[in-house]
């Protein structure tokens, strides 16, 4: 993800939890870490997006919305975070 110069990485699936922390997502804090673990009794799930730094970001409403802003990248998704 170094290499490639990315501004924008979303994982599926990723089976993060609590036990796993953000720093080992990116050692070299490059990125913004947005994650939502899959559930401890649950098998599979979780999301995670890295936000290049340089990247204006905000979060609105979890449970509705979140809108990513860069000179290169207009992203808006609808999420249900609950």
């Amino acid at each position: 993800m170094y290499v490639a110069n990315l501004d924008l990485i979303a994982i599926t699936e990723t089976w993060l939890h609590d036990g796993i922390a953000s720093g080992s997502l990116d050692p070299e804090s490059l990125f913004n870490i947005i994650r939502k673990d899959r559930k401890a009794d649950v098998k599979g799930g979780g999301v995670c997006a890295l936000v290049k730094q340089e990247a204006q970001l905000s979060l609105r409403d979890r449970a509705t919305r979140c809108q990513l802003k860069s000179d290169k990248i207009l992203h808006k998704c609808s999420t249900d975070c609950t």
